[in-house]
């Protein structure tokens, strides 16, 4: 669709052997924008450099993407109701 193409630049492996990595698009930190527009958390394990911390803080200030609610429930808690009525 929109014909571009990404780069991935692989910083880890994480315990479930899936890479971890920054998402460049045309010179564009993929990841930091989703975070900065709300559409995804920081993962602290792997923001070790704190590059994502003030993009988080600003989304959920704005209540930008996942923050638009007073309490959005966060990946893993919602992986641990798999299976369950919400």
């Amino acid at each position: 669709m929109f014909e571009k193409d990404a780069t991935v630049a692989v910083t880890d492996v994480d315990r479930y052997k899936r890479l971890v990595g920054k998402v460049t698009v045309g010179g564009t930190d993929v990841n930091l924008k989703m975070v900065t527009d709300g559409w995804c958390r920081r993962y602290t394990q792997y923001d070790k450099k704190g590059e994502y911390r003030d993009a988080q803080a600003e989304a959920k200030e704005n209540k930008w993407g996942l923050w638009v609610g007073s309490d959005p429930v966060p990946p893993w808690e919602i992986r641990g109701l798999k299976g369950q009525p919400q």
